[in-house]
């Protein structure tokens, strides 16, 4: 009787993998299979903005890619420290978004390097492919900076990590690949724990028939395109390095919600090096004051998409846009900033 039957099980079975197969790659493709131009956002800043900053422009290939980016410094800091802050920016953004965060660290006398993951941005690239694609392109940037000729300079020099979202999940999952000792402080801002918990479990109630099913089948689809990238979690990268870290995350973020952050995963870090800031409000721009993100709130009101049923007029609209702080728009929390450049200083004694 089994026998009779196995056949028909096995199909059966291998009908609802495959259904299960392609749901989860329609999904991942709806999310990730697109490039992020410099003009998908409205109000953008510019290096304009900050007149102290000084630019200096770089390469670094990843794979087939070329990822383009900037060392920045400041003529507003009273103290220069040999140190490197590697700014990694998030999922739909590109460095220039950041430009706020880069002028506060270098105004504080930080080297930063900012560069644009591939598919996004100034960076070569189709698409962003998935999430393992930033572990990938601040892999590349850190051995390039470590061991390539042209950079001779940062071979020996002290480096700090920042990260965004899904810079923040790069900046703790290339530990996934070994320690790196030029690292000596890891800052991870709204980060997810994985794809699987970014892309799944996406609220606070859901149900395991998504935790359970489709899990695997993500994990499936991104060892198919990245490999060993594919088992690269948060968690596994902080137990891997001897690097402190702080953890930034808000528990009312709706992006990466706290369930979903690496925050969450608590209890399972063994790294006695890690500080966490846990935040009750803030959302996912928790670096920014409240003040920035209530403004962005009533653009986001009057905004682009909202035009169609404004009732203002095709000039009033334009000498809207036209008034728009976009400072305002980015504005530094500046307690929050401050607890983090109090954890950077005191882990590096500088």
């Amino acid at each position: 009787m089994v026998k009779k039957y196995a056949g028909f099980i096995f199909g059966a079975a291998t009908a609802v993998a495959g259904v299960f197969m392609a749901v989860t790659t329609a999904f991942y493709q709806l999310v990730f299979n697109h490039r992020f131009e410099k003009d998908g956002k409205p109000y953008p800043l510019s290096l304009q903005d900050f007149p102290d900053l000084s630019a200096r422009e770089v390469t670094f290939q990843s794979g087939k890619e070329t990822l383009r980016g900037h060392f920045y410094d400041s003529n507003k800091t009273e103290q220069k420290r040999d140190i490197l802050l590697i700014f990694c920016h998030g999922f739909s953004n590109g460095s220039r978004d950041y430009f706020a965060q880069i002028a506060y660290f270098a105004q504080m006398g930080f080297e930063v390097l900012a560069y644009d993951n591939a598919g996004c941005h100034d960076s070569t690239g189709k698409n962003t492919r998935g999430m393992p694609q930033s572990v990938m392109n601040l892999s590349d940037v850190i051995r390039e900076l470590l061991h390539g000729k042209e950079y001779k300079q940062y071979h020996q020099k002290p480096f700090v990590l920042m990260g965004h979202s899904w810079g923040g999940f790069a900046v703790n999952a290339v530990f996934n690949e070994g320690d790196i000792p030029n690292v000596k402080a890891v800052v991870s801002v709204s980060a997810p724990n994985s794809t699987a918990d970014m892309l799944v479990r996406t609220s606070d109630s859901t149900v395991s028939l998504f935790t359970n099913v489709l899990t695997p089948f993500v994990k499936l689809l991104e060892w198919i395109k990245f490999g060993r990238y594919a088992r690269y979690t948060a968690l596994n990268g902080i137990n891997r390095t001897s690097a402190h870290i702080m953890i930034v995350q808000s528990r009312n973020d709706t992006v990466v919600r706290y369930k979903s952050s690496v925050a969450y995963q608590k209890e399972k870090i063994t790294n006695p090096n890690v500080k966490f800031l846990v935040l009750e409000e803030g959302g996912h721009r928790n670096l920014l004051s409240d003040e920035a993100r209530a403004y962005a709130i009533k653009l986001e009101e009057l905004g682009p998409d909202r035009k169609k049923g404004s009732k203002l007029s095709s000039a009033e609209w334009e000498a809207l846009l036209g008034d728009i702080d976009r400072l305002q728009l980015y504005e530094l929390d500046q307690a929050v900033m401050g607890e983090v450049l109090d954890f950077i200083l005191g882990i590096l004694k500088v």
